[in-house]
């Protein structure tokens, strides 16, 4: 899987076949087969849907994710019934971006030339880090009471069928899983609409002929030409015998 199939399969909306080897037929034209195209869905399904209760895990100063242990720095057992707002719940992973990637690409510095002054680059977009707060609009979190232990349920408003789910059960274990069932398309504000095709080109710049050259120099030329063939296969005979 690459950026490029990644940034591809968020402009498309193509249902899966089954057929890992088949062809994606949409437009913009997928660079990959089937099975290119379903780890682009999950990849970022993934990273956008999978999510753990705000304190379970930490984030250190090397951006290395840990989980932190009842007991550790503090940390007590999170209750279902705290989770039940969105304020309970951060994001798993980091995000994807649109350029296919969870990190910007390294800027390289150029050197300035004298003179030239050089477009400037897009600003690069803000990368979305581990453990990151959820977006009001695209989820809604709730908590469930049975009997037993409640859950505390966080639903995707932007992939429907994807959840995360977390229960603290008597014994002090806690459970936490996330899970999704669904087509693998996110959900639109408006009826979606394919792209359109590039731009066509614009007309070439007119082509100025050249004046034909009168019959009498083209003439010329050839017979120069033969000339100087002529006099050069009589300067290679050999001598006549006296």
């Amino acid at each position: 899987m690459t950026p490029q199939q990644i940034t591809c399969s968020k402009r498309i909306r193509k249902y899966l076949t089954g057929d890992l080897s088949a062809d994606v037929r949409a437009y913009p034209p997928f660079p990959g087969k089937e099975k290119e195209y379903l780890r682009s869905l999950i990849a970022t399904i993934f990273a956008a849907t999978t999510l753990c209760p705000v304190g379970k895990l930490s984030l250190s100063e090397e951006g290395e994710v840990a989980e932190v242990e009842i007991g550790e720095e503090g940390r007590g057992p999170i209750a279902a019934t705290a989770l039940g707002e969105l304020g309970g719940w951060c994001t798993r992973y980091q995000g994807i971006l649109d350029i296919g990637r969870c990190t910007n690409m390294p800027v390289e510095e150029e050197e300035a030339e004298e003179g030239v002054d050089k477009p400037k680059a897009p600003e690069p977009q803000p990368e979305i880090p581990y453990l990151s707060p959820l977006a009001e609009g695209e989820w809604s979190a709730t908590t469930y009471s049975h009997g037993g232990p409640p859950v505390a349920v966080a639903r995707s408003l932007r992939y429907p069928g994807a959840l995360s789910a977390y229960q603290l059960a008597k014994g002090g274990t806690e459970s936490l899983a996330s899970l999704y069932i669904g087509y693998g398309l996110p959900r639109l504000a408006a009826p979606f609409c394919m792209e359109a095709p590039p731009a066509f080109e614009e007309e070439p710049a007119e082509v100025h002929e050249q004046a034909d050259m009168p019959l009498e120099e083209e003439n010329a030329i050839f017979l120069d030409k033969e000339k100087a063939r002529i006099a050069e296969e009589a300067a290679n005979l050999p001598e006549p015998e006296e």
